[in-house]
Protein backbone atom coordinates (compact mmCIF):
# COMPACT_ATOMS: atom_id res chain seq x y z
CA UNK A 1 0.00 0.00 0.00
CA UNK A 2 1.49 3.61 -0.26
CA UNK A 3 2.58 5.43 2.60
CA UNK A 4 0.44 6.73 5.14
CA UNK A 5 -1.94 3.55 5.22
CA UNK A 6 -3.46 3.08 8.28
CA UNK A 7 -2.57 -0.92 8.17
CA UNK A 8 -2.19 -2.27 11.93
CA UNK A 9 -5.83 -0.68 12.62
CA UNK A 10 -7.29 -1.26 9.45
CA UNK A 11 -6.44 -5.75 9.67
CA UNK A 12 -7.24 -5.70 13.37
CA UNK A 13 -10.80 -4.23 12.56
CA UNK A 14 -11.22 -7.16 9.99
CA UNK A 15 -9.78 -9.84 11.73
CA UNK A 16 -12.26 -8.76 14.56
CA UNK A 17 -15.00 -8.51 12.52
CA UNK A 18 -14.68 -11.84 10.54
CA UNK A 19 -15.07 -13.70 13.60
CA UNK A 20 -18.60 -12.77 14.08
CA UNK A 21 -21.18 -14.95 12.41
CA UNK A 22 -24.06 -13.28 10.28
CA UNK A 23 -25.47 -13.22 6.69
CA UNK A 24 -23.64 -9.32 6.77
CA UNK A 25 -20.02 -10.71 6.62
CA UNK A 26 -19.53 -10.39 2.90
CA UNK A 27 -20.70 -7.11 3.27
CA UNK A 28 -18.55 -5.78 5.12
CA UNK A 29 -15.28 -7.67 3.83
CA UNK A 30 -16.24 -6.21 0.39
CA UNK A 31 -16.44 -2.96 1.53
CA UNK A 32 -12.98 -3.26 4.00
CA UNK A 33 -11.56 -4.17 0.52
CA UNK A 34 -12.79 -0.87 -1.30
CA UNK A 35 -11.43 0.73 1.03
CA UNK A 36 -7.78 -0.54 0.34
CA UNK A 37 -8.47 -0.32 -3.16
CA UNK A 38 -9.56 3.19 -3.47
CA UNK A 39 -6.98 4.33 -0.94
CA UNK A 40 -4.44 3.04 -3.34
CA UNK A 41 -6.04 4.43 -6.47
CA UNK A 42 -6.19 7.41 -4.86
CA UNK A 43 -2.15 7.66 -5.10
CA UNK A 44 -2.14 6.73 -8.65
CA UNK A 45 -4.79 9.49 -9.62
CA UNK A 46 -2.08 11.67 -8.25
CA UNK A 47 0.91 10.67 -9.56
CA UNK A 48 -0.46 10.97 -12.67
CA UNK A 49 -1.82 14.07 -12.61
CA UNK A 50 1.41 15.46 -11.24
CA UNK A 51 3.17 14.09 -13.88
CA UNK A 52 1.27 15.72 -16.34
CA UNK A 53 0.99 19.19 -15.08
CA UNK A 54 4.10 19.20 -14.33
CA UNK A 55 4.92 18.64 -18.23
CA UNK A 56 2.40 20.43 -19.91
CA UNK A 57 0.88 22.76 -17.41
CA UNK A 58 -2.40 23.99 -17.14
CA UNK A 59 -3.34 24.60 -20.89
CA UNK A 60 -2.49 21.79 -22.63
CA UNK A 61 -4.03 20.52 -25.66
CA UNK A 62 -7.59 19.26 -25.88
CA UNK A 63 -6.33 15.28 -25.46
CA UNK A 64 -3.49 16.06 -22.67
CA UNK A 65 -6.22 18.35 -20.93
CA UNK A 66 -9.22 15.45 -21.60
CA UNK A 67 -6.06 12.84 -19.17
CA UNK A 68 -5.93 15.98 -16.28
CA UNK A 69 -9.14 15.81 -16.23
CA UNK A 70 -9.87 11.99 -15.65
CA UNK A 71 -7.72 11.93 -13.04
CA UNK A 72 -8.85 14.66 -11.19
CA UNK A 73 -12.25 13.36 -11.64
CA UNK A 74 -10.66 9.61 -10.24
CA UNK A 75 -8.22 11.49 -7.61
CA UNK A 76 -11.57 13.31 -5.88
CA UNK A 77 -13.94 10.22 -6.12
CA UNK A 78 -11.63 7.75 -4.89
CA UNK A 79 -10.79 10.07 -2.21
CA UNK A 80 -14.41 10.31 -1.18
CA UNK A 81 -15.13 6.85 -1.88
CA UNK A 82 -12.80 5.63 0.76
CA UNK A 83 -14.76 7.29 3.63
CA UNK A 84 -18.18 6.24 1.94
CA UNK A 85 -16.56 2.52 1.62
CA UNK A 86 -15.74 2.62 5.13
CA UNK A 87 -19.02 4.01 6.62
CA UNK A 88 -20.62 1.01 4.52
CA UNK A 89 -18.37 -1.17 5.87
CA UNK A 90 -19.19 -0.30 9.81
CA UNK A 91 -22.41 -0.11 9.01
CA UNK A 92 -22.42 -3.87 8.06
CA UNK A 93 -20.74 -4.50 11.02
CA UNK A 94 -23.68 -2.69 12.79
CA UNK A 95 -25.87 -4.93 10.64
CA UNK A 96 -24.44 -8.38 12.23
CA UNK A 97 -24.38 -7.20 16.17
CA UNK A 98 -27.22 -5.66 15.53
CA UNK A 99 -29.54 -5.97 12.74
CA UNK A 100 -32.74 -5.01 13.71
CA UNK A 101 -31.10 -1.12 13.82
CA UNK A 102 -28.78 -1.64 10.35
CA UNK A 103 -31.10 -2.44 7.94
CA UNK A 104 -29.43 -4.02 5.21
CA UNK A 105 -31.39 -6.77 3.54
CA UNK A 106 -32.82 -5.21 0.65
CA UNK A 107 -31.16 -2.99 -2.32
CA UNK A 108 -32.75 -0.26 -1.11
CA UNK A 109 -31.47 -0.69 2.00
CA UNK A 110 -27.60 -0.53 0.92
CA UNK A 111 -28.10 2.74 -1.03
CA UNK A 112 -29.28 4.53 1.81
CA UNK A 113 -26.20 3.80 3.89
CA UNK A 114 -23.68 7.40 4.35
CA UNK A 115 -22.07 8.84 7.15
CA UNK A 116 -25.70 9.79 8.61
CA UNK A 117 -27.09 6.67 8.53
CA UNK A 118 -24.36 4.93 10.01
CA UNK A 119 -23.85 7.67 12.56
CA UNK A 120 -27.35 7.71 13.80
CA UNK A 121 -27.48 3.93 14.13
CA UNK A 122 -24.56 3.75 16.30
CA UNK A 123 -25.60 6.69 18.56
CA UNK A 124 -29.20 4.26 18.88
CA UNK A 125 -27.42 1.33 19.96
CA UNK A 126 -23.87 2.30 21.49
CA UNK A 127 -25.39 6.02 22.37
CA UNK A 128 -21.67 6.13 24.93
CA UNK A 129 -19.24 4.74 22.49
CA UNK A 130 -16.36 7.14 21.68
CA UNK A 131 -16.78 5.79 18.06
CA UNK A 132 -19.55 8.23 17.80
CA UNK A 133 -17.35 11.44 18.62
CA UNK A 134 -14.88 10.24 15.73
CA UNK A 135 -17.93 9.99 13.47
CA UNK A 136 -18.95 13.60 14.09
CA UNK A 137 -15.05 14.75 13.91
CA UNK A 138 -15.10 13.47 10.44
CA UNK A 139 -18.30 15.04 8.93
CA UNK A 140 -17.23 18.18 10.22
CA UNK A 141 -13.69 18.44 9.04
CA UNK A 142 -12.88 20.78 6.36
CA UNK A 143 -10.82 18.42 4.21
CA UNK A 144 -13.81 15.67 4.16
CA UNK A 145 -16.06 18.62 3.35
CA UNK A 146 -14.58 19.74 0.38
CA UNK A 147 -13.95 16.36 -0.97
CA UNK A 148 -17.42 15.41 -0.76
CA UNK A 149 -18.05 19.11 -2.28
CA UNK A 150 -15.47 18.55 -5.19
CA UNK A 151 -16.84 14.75 -5.50
CA UNK A 152 -20.30 15.37 -5.74
CA UNK A 153 -19.71 18.76 -8.46
CA UNK A 154 -17.53 16.41 -10.26
CA UNK A 155 -20.15 13.84 -10.29
CA UNK A 156 -23.64 15.22 -11.08
CA UNK A 157 -22.85 18.41 -12.58
CA UNK A 158 -19.80 19.83 -14.60
CA UNK A 159 -16.46 19.46 -15.78
CA UNK A 160 -15.14 22.56 -14.22
CA UNK A 161 -13.23 25.06 -16.26
CA UNK A 162 -10.11 26.92 -15.93
CA UNK A 163 -8.78 30.20 -15.96
CA UNK A 164 -5.67 30.79 -17.45
CA UNK A 165 -2.65 32.92 -17.40
CA UNK A 166 -0.44 33.26 -20.46
CA UNK A 167 3.15 34.45 -19.52
CA UNK A 168 5.02 36.54 -22.70
CA UNK A 169 7.73 34.47 -22.44
CA UNK A 170 8.00 31.79 -24.29
CA UNK A 171 9.81 29.66 -21.99
CA UNK A 172 7.13 29.56 -19.57
CA UNK A 173 4.59 26.96 -19.20
CA UNK A 174 1.04 28.86 -18.72
CA UNK A 175 -0.52 28.20 -15.15
CA UNK A 176 -4.12 28.48 -14.61
CA UNK A 177 -6.53 28.06 -11.44
CA UNK A 178 -9.50 25.69 -11.80
CA UNK A 179 -12.47 27.22 -11.47
CA UNK A 180 -13.85 24.39 -8.95
CA UNK A 181 -11.69 25.16 -6.10
CA UNK A 182 -10.72 28.44 -7.40
CA UNK A 183 -6.81 27.99 -6.63
CA UNK A 184 -3.98 27.06 -8.91
CA UNK A 185 -3.61 24.06 -10.86
CA UNK A 186 -0.64 22.15 -10.27
CA UNK A 187 0.70 19.58 -8.81
CA UNK A 188 -0.18 20.82 -4.88
CA UNK A 189 -3.79 20.02 -6.26
CA UNK A 190 -3.83 16.52 -6.04
CA UNK A 191 -0.36 16.29 -3.43
CA UNK A 192 -1.63 18.74 -0.54
CA UNK A 193 -4.37 16.29 0.58
CA UNK A 194 -3.05 13.22 0.52
CA UNK A 195 -1.73 13.25 4.04
CA UNK A 196 -4.88 14.88 4.87
CA UNK A 197 -6.79 11.68 3.87
CA UNK A 198 -4.55 9.67 5.54
CA UNK A 199 -4.98 11.39 8.53
CA UNK A 200 -8.81 10.90 8.77
CA UNK A 201 -8.51 7.33 7.69
CA UNK A 202 -5.84 6.75 10.30
CA UNK A 203 -8.62 8.23 12.61
CA UNK A 204 -11.83 6.24 11.86
CA UNK A 205 -9.34 2.84 11.34
CA UNK A 206 -8.18 3.39 15.20
CA UNK A 207 -11.50 4.34 16.61
CA UNK A 208 -13.23 0.84 14.27
CA UNK A 209 -10.25 -1.03 15.56
CA UNK A 210 -11.27 -0.67 19.37
CA UNK A 211 -14.85 -0.85 19.07
CA UNK A 212 -14.64 -3.92 16.72
CA UNK A 213 -11.89 -5.56 19.11
CA UNK A 214 -14.70 -4.98 22.13
CA UNK A 215 -17.40 -6.75 20.30
CA UNK A 216 -15.71 -9.61 18.05
CA UNK A 217 -14.16 -12.33 17.76
CA UNK A 218 -10.87 -12.51 16.46
CA UNK A 219 -10.36 -16.53 14.40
Amino acid sequence: MPSGFPTSPFEATYWAAVGLTGPFIGDFVGAWNAVSYRYHALFDYSDAFEVSIKQHGAAPEASIRYTQEKNLFGFFSSAFSVYEAYFFGMFALGAMLSPGTFPLATPSDRQRVAIGSTTAGYKRTWASDPIITTFEALSKDPLYQGLRDARNVLTHRVAPGRTIYVSFSEDETPTGDWKLLNSPLDERTTRSRLDGVSRLLEMLMNASQLFAEARGKAP
